[in-house]
């Protein structure tokens, strides 16, 4: 893709070339201008190409910043692309959000206008879904978080005045900002009579401005302020506390040598099975439901008769065929084991199985596995049409 561009061709006439979908070739072009640090990572098998497309949809600034956060070089395994999706989930900020105008080049002048930026995903092609009316979304949560806090400053300046300067709002019970009130101490009004300016520092509305009444805490009202946050703490902690006490006696459970003991660790390697069997899915992997038919003597749903049940019907046929297929705690263990190493065999985005050959580190894993891989496929499929053999 990237030598096709380079001499002109555009991404509809390579995509034509190729037989590829054009989101296909606009991801891998991105992909080939990755920053440094991800592209050394991604050749040296650091990185799913997964994973790498996912950071090849963000500003380079941003590329950058994740680099330095995290450095994926200290990993055993390839960084995959639910980690760097989990690590961007809060760089993306919807601008119809913003509490600033999309046309104000002077609140960040080295920014610029948020309406022009190309740091937006209206801006990155077909990486991002074309974004309908008011979805179009900033990229760049630094430059976002500057253009925040200077809004902020100016809104508190601007609703102030000599007599009565704006009070600075935090939505935040728990560690309020020195100098800000906390939800207790106000409550926001429509009335403009009887009320003061406020603006909030904090929070999803931060930086709006709201008229506000100040709520006098008496010393029993504020005692009954910090009895109230003080008894929410303690159920919390209860909560937590009540949750520890029964993983420790769940493992003690589980750790008896006796037949209750293996019942119970029974049930859960079943429950352990079917999860990962299900993983974000709402059905097996066909592929993976292939090699258990095969190998385990799993049962052949009829495709209308999956599509009959609900989700919760199907995770029980799931577990119930693990149970009937694997009775012994011993044999439920091997089953464990077979599903870790078969997990995810038709997805391209997600190579499991290399992940566990970088764990075991066996060299008769890789030795031939080009040779074995295109005599399987020979096997399994017509090398001319690739129509599956019958």
């Amino acid at each position: 893709v990237g030598k096709l561009s380079k001499y002109g061709a555009t991404f509809q006439e390579i995509a034509s070339r190729l037989g590829k979908p054009l989101r296909w070739v606009a991801q891998r072009k991105a992909v080939s201008q990755l920053i440094g640090p991800w592209l050394r990572a991604l050749r040296a098998d650091k990185l799913t190409l997964a994973a790498a497309e996912e950071l090849a949809r963000w500003p380079q600034a941003v590329q950058a910043r994740l680099a330095a956060e995290h450095d994926q070089h200290q990993r055993a395994a390839p960084l995959s692309e639910s980690t760097v999706k989990y690590w961007l989930q809060s760089e993306m900020h919807l601008l119809s959000a913003a509490p600033w105008s999309l046309h104000d080049a002077d609140l960040y002048p080295q920014a610029g206008a948020c309406g022009t930026c190309p740091k937006r995903s209206g801006c990155a092609g077909v990486l991002f879904e074309q974004p309908s009316k008011g979805k179009d979304a900033c990229l760049d949560k630094g430059c976002w978080g500057v253009k925040l806090a200077r809004r902020t400053t100016l809104a508190i300046k601007e609703n102030s005045t000599e007599e009565q300067p704006a009070y600075r709002l935090s939505s935040r019970s728990y560690e309020t900002p020195a100098g800000a009130l906390a939800p207790g101490r106000y409550e926001v009004s429509k009335k403009k009579k009887g009320t003061v300016a406020g603006v909030f520092i904090d929070g999803p509305q931060q930086a709006h401005a709201v008229r506000v009444v100040l709520v006098d805490l008496s010393a029993t009202a504020q005692k009954n302020n910090q009895e109230a946050q003080h008894e929410a703490r303690r159920k919390r902690l209860t909560q937590q506390a009540t949750k520890s006490v029964l993983a420790g006696r769940i493992v003690v459970l589980f750790g008896q040598p006796d037949e209750e003991g293996e019942q119970v660790r029974r049930v859960l390697l079943g429950e352990a099975i079917t999860e990962r069997l299900l993983h974000n899915r709402t059905a097996l992997d066909e592929l993976m439901l292939t090699h258990l038919v095969r190998d385990w003597k799993w049962p052949v749903m009829l495709d209308k008769t999956r599509k009959a049940m609900c989700g919760d019907e199907y995770r029980q046929w799931v577990r119930a065929q693990v149970m009937a297929t694997a009775p012994t705690e011993k044999v439920l263990t091997r089953l464990l084991l077979y599903v870790l190493a078969h997990h995810d065999l038709s997805s391209e985005y997600n190579d499991q199985q290399q992940k566990v050959a970088v764990l075991l580190n066996r060299s008769e894993l890789t030795q031939g596995l080009a040779e074995a891989a295109q005599d399987r496929l020979a096997q399994q499929y017509d090398p001319l049409t690739l129509r599956a053999r019958s």
